[in-house]
């Protein structure tokens, strides 16, 4: 996870341990490695470059090389926590 907002790498990384955030959220590869900050989802490389063509859905982070605020990560964690992934 990145350097520099050690608690939202944590949370993230708790999140992605839940049932079901083991795939993608789009096709279900395994292992997503980009998150849908707009749609508080885990996604692929290949489905976060779709995300990012789409001006309602383009808000992607990588897991491991971007900084993630605490505010994308409580809306992550909201939308597990309320089923919509």
């Amino acid at each position: 996870m990145t350097v520099g907002n050690e608690r939202a790498a944590r949370a993230l990384k708790e999140i992605l341990q839940k049932p079901g955030n083991d795939a993608c959220a789009d096709c279900g590869a395994a292992d997503p490695e980009w998150g849908s900050c707009s749609l508080g989802v885990f996604i692929c490389l290949g489905c976060s470059g779709i995300h990012r063509n789409l001006p309602d859905l383009g808000k992607v982070k990588s897991l491991s090389l971007s900084r993630w605020e605490d505010a994308e990560v409580e809306g992550v964690e909201r939308a597990v926590d309320q089923g919509q992934v």
